[in-house]
């Protein structure tokens, strides 16, 4: 990132700060558990599709 000191006048470059260990480890537990949720959704969608796939097959060959 970069900006003019406004007191020097200088242009200036900071440099993003990066993040902890801890912190790191935290999102990550964070995004792992949303990513199982997500997995569990879709499983069970693909559960219901199969169940209405099955339905529709033996309404059809009645």
């Amino acid at each position: 990132m970069r900006f003019k000191d406004e007191v020097t006048g200088k242009v200036v470059t900071i440099k993003p700060t990066e993040k902890t260990p801890e912190e790191k480890i935290a999102a990550l537990v964070e995004e792992n558990q949303l990513l199982k949720v997500q997995n569990k959704a879709l499983s069970d969608r693909a559960d219901f599709i199969e169940d209405v796939i099955a339905e529709i097959a033996t309404q059809v060959y009645q």
